[in-house]
């Protein structure tokens, strides 16, 4: 068995370390060369499992060694950093922080990755690339994120709540002296009257905040120093899309599936996405060493994890979408098989 996996963000890389270490030869195509996919990432327990269990021992502790100081509270406050909520974030076994960008590169250690390739479309178990190569497989898993060319000619009919954008930017510092503490290492909402809302997180080792404003033009001419300071030695800005996507009926092709942003776009307040593409990752690569074995056949295997991702997948999206700022009660456990 052979699998073809487009996109190589931190699901489809996940994937392909569960296979190859299960021994079922995998390659990855990716678009890009490897740099840029953000900032921050937080890994919760969900991710952290289907880590432990896709990932080498060897590479998970690596992977863990690199993570970021924990933030210590949660804390609401309007612009001039005014505390309107405040409580302590416990320690959770199995939750890090990491920069998105080194999770990545870790993630290819090993791994068959082919960069520069740009997927523009398939024909049952082929992609096709812009260069006009190919590439065939058992199965193609479409893990290209929330503009997939595999789900636009999969599901066509999928479709995506607009909720405006944000601003993201990164701020390197050499010091926290003069950073109210109330920025520091702790998980924040900052708010105005007139709805900009504002998150800071604190990135250390590294050195440096990394911050969203809601929306994108949202003004803070008046907020408080420090924040504005922050917002104005930043290092780098960008425009991010904000996408919900909408839950969409099982699939019926034998030869395409689809994990992640790909199928499940989601906003980012809770920090789910990551942890819920890690987790198809797992399962996906539980039931195809089920296949591989002998056990079950392929078919039947990606139907359940179809029915299952779209299951979990879905429920995230949409918690994600009600409730950014209330943490996970639990997560689904692995297939039925």
């Amino acid at each position: 068995m052979n699998i073809v996996i487009i996109g190589a963000g931190i699901g489809g890389l996940c994937l392909a370390q569960g296979l190859n270490r299960a021994g079922i030869p995998a390659t990855v195509y990716e678009r890009g060369y490897g740099q840029g996919q953000g900032w921050r990432v937080s890994i919760k327990d969900e991710g952290s499992q289907a880590l432990h269990a896709c990932l080498p021992e060897e590479l998970f502790n690596e992977i863990r060694a690199d993570a970021l100081l924990p933030a210590s509270r949660l804390v609401f406050t309007d612009h001039l950093l005014n505390p309107k909520f405040s409580k302590p974030i416990p320690p959770v076994e199995g939750h890090f922080g990491i920069s998105r960008q080194r999770l990545r590169d870790l993630l290819k250690t090993g791994l068959d990755v082919r960069f520069g390739q740009q997927c523009v479309g398939f024909a049952g178990n082929t992609a096709h690339f812009a260069d006009g190569s190919t590439a065939t497989g058992d199965l193609l898993v479409g893990a290209d994120g929330t503009r997939s060319v595999i789900r636009a000619q999969l599901l066509p009919e999928a479709a995506f709540e607009d909720l405006g954008t944000a601003l993201y930017g990164v701020t390197p510092f050499t010091t926290l002296d003069g950073v109210p503490e109330v920025l520091v290492h702790t998980f924040n909402r900052i708010t105005d009257p007139a709805g900009t809302a504002m998150a800071i997180a604190t990135c250390r080792p590294g050195d440096y905040f990394t911050w969203t404003i809601t929306p994108a033009d949202g003004a803070i001419d008046g907020w408080h120093p420090a924040v504005r300071r922050i917002v104005a030695e930043a290092r780098t800005t960008f425009p991010v899309r904000l996408r919900s996507a909408l839950p969409i009926e099982p699939w019926h092709d034998p030869h395409v599936t689809l994990l992640g942003d790909a199928i499940h776009t989601m906003t980012p307040g809770r920090g789910d996405g990551a942890n819920t593409a890690l987790h198809d990752a797992r399962l996906l690569t539980t039931v195809l060493s089920e296949v591989a074995a002998g056990r079950v056949p392929l078919g039947p295997a990606k139907q359940l994890y179809e029915q299952e991702m779209l299951w979990y997948g879905f429920a995230a999206v949409a918690t994600s979408r009600s409730t950014p700022f209330t943490p996970r009660t639990g997560s689904p456990q692995g297939p039925r098989l």
